[in-house]
């Protein structure tokens, strides 16, 4: 019982961790391309901000799937600590 807390446990920190890190890293993307056309700081923050949303309004739930099977995967056979 012990060990199943603990891989319990330690897969919802590894969801956690993945779901954040590639929201973070496609949210960087995405909001660059976007505001590289921009001619000023502040119309580049909201042009970027603007394209995160919709990116995210349309795949966010696939990020979330996603860390959420790696995770699940990764802790019952013992891949992830």
């Amino acid at each position: 019982m012990r060990r199943f807390g603990r891989a319990l446990l330690f897969g919802f920190i590894w969801f956690i961790i993945l779901w954040q890190g590639s929201a973070f890293v496609a949210g960087v993307i995405v909001g660059a391309q976007a505001g590289a056309k921009a001619k000023s700081a502040k119309e580049g923050a909201a042009l970027g901000k603007e394209a995160g949303e919709k990116f995210f309004g349309k795949y966010g739930s696939y990020f979330l799937l996603g860390a959420a099977g790696i995770a699940v995967i990764g802790s019952a056979t013992g891949i992830l600590p």
